[in-house]
């Protein structure tokens, strides 16, 4: 691990970088299971070891919990990494979540600029249009295009009108 200033309002400050390895003999620090949760969209904390300089590279081990049964606090927005100080060990406890997920309907040229917004912000963004001159991939680059003018059937059907003087809901047509 490395100690480099940083100099910041005349405030010295010291940040540690530790430079790990991945390899097989330490599976990777558990990297797989990170990427194969976020594909699910699920959220975790994921937990790394502190080591000091020299360590063996299988020594080194990494962890990542689910948000669920395992984990009893939420991932959220506001979550921080934080580290965890047990006797004589250091742990790194690094909040993950998939990419929050929108979705803009009508592919017009007013949509475009919040798309390239909402991608620089690291959000996946979906674009709904059935107009085929609208919601292009040329105008959406990096954005999922839904076509959903064959959905559109299917959706009425199911599509729910409440009617607060009925006792049940019914159906829109």
């Amino acid at each position: 691990m490395s100690l480099i200033p940083v100099i910041s309002w005349a405030v010295v400050v010291f940040v540690h970088i530790m430079m790990v390895s991945l390899n097989k003999s330490n599976n990777y620090l558990c990297l797989v299971s990170v990427h194969d949760a976020l594909m699910r969209g699920h959220a975790g904390v994921y937990q790394i070891d502190v080591v000091a300089d020299g360590t063996p590279v299988n020594k080194l081990s990494g962890h990542f919990v689910e948000q669920g049964a395992e984990l009893s606090t939420s991932v959220t927005l506001k979550s921080k990494t934080r580290a965890v100080v047990d006797q004589d060990t250091t742990v790194l406890h690094i909040p993950v979540r998939p990419p929050v997920h929108i979705g803009i309907f009508g592919g017009g040229l007013d949509a475009q600029p919040i798309a390239q917004m909402a991608q620089t912000l690291g959000w996946k963004v979906s674009v709904f249009d059935e107009r085929t001159a609208y919601a292009r991939t040329y105008d959406f680059p990096g954005c999922q295009i839904i076509k959903y003018s064959a959905l559109i059937p299917l959706l009425q059907r199911q599509v729910l009108c409440v009617d607060t003087t009925a006792s049940t809901p019914s159906t829109l047509r």
